[in-house]
């Protein structure tokens, strides 16, 4: 590696921000190349997304910096996702204050180096990857608005899924698509764009198909997409639509919770049919919204666990930090409780509105928005050097809070009660 200026960076298992600016969302996606790490073979690959990431973030400053160092590393020393094609690859959501960008990759045919390609997010728009790769056609003549490894066509063209005429298709090509059922990544594409752009009417039933785009790769909001909504979007379960997952006609739980556990042993006896796919789920480790802007301090927006029940706390990502840690976020063990630790708070809250989804959620968006619009005030009131210095003890308070959140949510639907005390047991 090139010896220069080096960035400090924050992560939460993948690399999220850096003091430039400079960040970055990740979703792994099927490829149809696999190949394993060089520490079971010798000629096997030497990076995994997570460490690509971690380098770009440590040395660039700029997304397109960013992309073609990762996928220079990744050529020359090679990519490894899962063993299995459902998660071979993998796909980064890349941002600086001018451009964003989504970066593909998954191993190539010889197992120890990379095929790649990254296409711009025009101005003015949004996009999302939901385990699935988005990028479609590559114009190899406009190298502003795509980016794509040396063997790109070459790998195509060799194992016959390409014939070299026309513009090669990069999910056609290197995707096997869907993870599990036809609309597991289709109905989150459907659901972000129709939030986006109502206006361009989006049908929910068409999934996402290998051989043919049944989405655009990006799309113009009809209104500015804001903080708030976008905390919203992490949050849903599609409420309100025909496939509202509260609701037991699409297949909610006991008291409308929207969480089905995976690998239950009766599911196997289920010929046909699967259970749909929410934004947020029980399993989420965090959820994060990363805003950066030219010439200022990056801010994290970061929610720890499932985004229904948590909060979304500011982190400060600039140059010569006051603060580098943030015990009440970095105490996540979960091989044993506990109390200082804002994922247990989160846990607990979690874990407790399944028992009564339909009135808990009420409380819990009550102090979830009593928590973030204070929040929202500090935000506007203070320096980004005093909001830096308070974040730790602000998610000790959050901490805190969340604890007694679950708590209030015990005493208040104990014993099958809707609200203890006011009302009969039901």
């Amino acid at each position: 590696m090139p010896e220069g200026t080096t960035y400090g960076y924050w992560e939460a298992a993948y690399g999220l921000m850096n003091e430039a600016g400079l960040c970055m969302g990740e979703s792994s996606c099927s490829g149809r190349l696999t190949t394993v790490p060089i520490d079971e073979n010798p000629h096997g690959a030497l990076f995994w997304v997570g460490e690509l990431a971690s380098v770009a973030l440590e040395i660039c400053s700029t997304a397109r910096g960013a992309i073609e160092t990762m996928g220079r590393l990744a050529e020359e020393h090679g990519f490894y996702g899962t063993p299995e094609v459902e998660e071979a690859g993998e796909a980064l959501t890349i941002a600086d204050g001018d451009e964003a960008w989504v970066f593909h990759i998954l191993a190539d045919d010889t197992g120890n180096g990379a095929v790649w390609a990254a296409e711009k997010v025009p101005k003015g728009h949004a996009t999302i990857v939901p385990n699935v790769f988005v990028i479609r056609e590559i114009d190899p003549d406009d190298d502003q608005n795509f980016m794509f490894s040396k063997n790109l066509f070459d790998v195509a063209e060799r194992l016959g899924w390409w014939d070299g005429n026309g513009r090669l298709d990069f999910t056609q090509t290197y995707s096997v698509g869907e993870y599990t059922h036809p609309y597991y990544a289709g109905r989150r594409l459907w659901r972000a764009f129709s939030l986006w752009a109502p206006s361009q009417n989006f049908d929910p039933k068409l999934g996402v198909e290998v051989d043919r785009p049944t989405y655009p790769f990006s799309v113009k909001p009809d209104e500015p997409i804001t903080l708030a909504k976008m905390k919203s979007l992490y949050r849903d379960h599609m409420e309100g639509t025909q496939y509202d997952l509260t609701k037991h006609v699409t297949a909610g739980g006991a008291f409308g919770t929207p969480n089905s556990y995976a690998e239950a042993e009766a599911e196997h006896s289920i010929e046909y049919g699967a259970c749909e796919r929410a934004i947020s789920l029980f399993r989420t480790q965090d959820a994060y919204i990363a805003v950066t802007h030219k010439g200022k301090p990056g801010v994290i927006h970061f929610a720890i666990g499932a985004p229904h029940a948590s909060v979304f706390a500011p982190i400060i990502v600039k140059p010569n930090p006051s603060v580098t840690s943030i015990p009440a976020l970095e105490n996540t063990w979960q091989g044993e409780f506990n109390g200082n630790s804002l994922w247990w708070a989160v846990l607990s809250v979690s874990n407790m509105m399944d028992l009564k989804w339909c009135y808990m959620i009420k409380d819990v968006q009550k102090a979830q928005k009593e928590a973030e619009d204070e929040i929202d005030f500090m935000m506007k009131n203070k320096s980004f050097d005093d909001l830096e210095k308070q974040t730790p003890a602000l998610c000790d308070s959050l901490t805190r809070r969340w604890f007694e959140l679950h708590y209030t949510l015990l005493g208040r639907y104990q014993n099958g009660y809707t609200n203890w005390g006011y009302s009969k047991p039901g």
